[in-house]
């Protein structure tokens, strides 16, 4: 089984970064680290949210970014939660844009971009993107969040032919997203 490895980060820092995130993210996946259960990550930084144990994860500081990385313990579903400082005045479309221009993989189409709400009342916008990574059809479902000056964006990569069968996970950590500090 293929494992497909979809890093959406800022261009700009994908030339530099990127190695360290592949390295990183094959760390995890030759060191077999499983447990079970669920993890939950981000409290340090005024949120959380909950990842099934089974789940390899790991999360790193590039300046005021936080970057946390998950895969699924089959390699079907990546995920990646970014938080970066934003202005004042920023609003859900500010991330979207940010989103777009900079860490959607070419050649990914916008099939929807609405407001969303999870189990926690957080309220934000949800985008679903369509394309293929090395001809494989892929859906990116992306969340945006706004709290304290902090822009969220909770993304995940799973094939298309895997979305109903992953949907469930996915909400669920979804649904588990919560700021400490609303």
């Amino acid at each position: 089984m293929a494992t497909k490895i979809v890093f959406l980060g800022n261009t700009k820092q994908r030339t530099m970064h990127q190695p360290i995130k592949y390295l990183l993210l094959l760390t995890l996946l030759f060191c077999g680290y499983f447990t079970t259960g669920q993890n939950t990550v981000g409290q340090q930084f005024g949120f959380s949210v909950d990842i099934p144990g089974q789940w390899q994860s790991y999360h790193l500081k590039e300046g005021e970014n936080i970057l946390y990385l998950f895969m699924s313990g089959d390699g079907q579903v990546n995920m990646e939660l970014k938080l970066l400082p934003i202005k004042d005045n920023a609003h859900l479309f500010d991330l979207v844009t940010l989103f777009e221009k900079d860490e959607l993989p070419a050649g990914f189409d916008c099939a929807l971009i609405k407001d969303y709400s999870n189990a926690n009342n957080i309220k934000g916008k949800m985008g679903i993107y369509y394309g293929y990574i090395n001809g494989t059809a892929e859906s990116i479902s992306v969340f945006y969040f706004i709290n304290q000056n902090k822009g969220y964006m909770l993304s995940t990569t799973v094939p298309v032919d895997r979305q109903q069968e992953k949907e469930e996970i996915i909400l669920s950590i979804l649904d588990s997203f919560r700021f400490l500090n609303p």
